[in-house]
């Protein structure tokens, strides 16, 4: 996991051209896996997913990018395709969107048709050891339309450290319900021993309808 894994090696700098684009929508394709990458600078999000295939994101510190680090946006596909979509092990910093972003769109895919898990993450926080905050600008995890959304979790090293980040820490907006948010550190450096605020009060805002 990402408290005993050393940081990635190999390095895409967009320079400002648009990010790593996953939305495959070729069903016989097979799940997508992205790990151990650096993506920054890019003009736009660094990832942009999830398409009609599975996707796991591993390992992977996205940073510096004119977007969302990683935007989950869920479109209309036709038949439903239960697949699994994980975040997990990765960094999310200084990104001028969200650190990690899951929308469904009107008539798109609903994410509780399938396994969204978002665990063990730094959000707005460089390294486990560097206190130092390096915020997203409009919040670390934003969830919208979007139901059954796990951030977090109960097992060792699932919870994420959401710190540093403009506006709130997690955002809960319009029409979703049942996520889970469990074990995280919200406002806190990794090991929980001093304050890195998200800029509102608030950690967590929840906005439901």
């Amino acid at each position: 996991g990402l408290r005993t894994s050393p940081l990635p090696n190999v390095r895409l700098d967009f320079q400002g051209h648009i990010g790593l684009d996953l939305r495959c929508n070729d069903l016989s394709h097979p799940d997508i896996q992205v790990r151990h990458l650096t993506l920054d600078h890019a003009g736009t999000a660094g990832i942009f997913g999830p398409g009609t295939r599975g996707l796991t994101i591993d390992g992977v510190k996205v940073s510096d990018n004119q977007g969302d680090g990683v935007a989950l946006v869920f479109w209309p596909t036709g038949p439903i395709n239960p697949r699994r979509i994980q975040v997990r092990n990765s960094v999310f910093v200084r990104n001028t969107g969200y650190g990690i972003r899951i929308e469904a769109t009107t008539g798109g895919d609903d994410p509780a048709d399938h396994e969204v898990t978002i665990v063990n993450n730094l959000v707005g926080l460089d390294s486990l050891t560097d206190g130092a905050a390096n915020g997203n600008s409009l919040g670390g995890i934003r969830v919208v339309n979007s139901r059954r959304v796990k951030v977090g979790g109960t097992i060792s090293n699932q919870g994420n450290v959401i710190s540093g980040n403009g506006n709130h820490g997690i955002d809960i907006a319009a029409s979703s319900g049942a996520n889970t948010i469990r074990a995280n550190r919200i406002g806190t450096t990794a090991d929980g021993s001093a304050i890195r605020g998200n800029v509102l009060m608030l950690g967590l805002v929840s906005m439901l309808t």
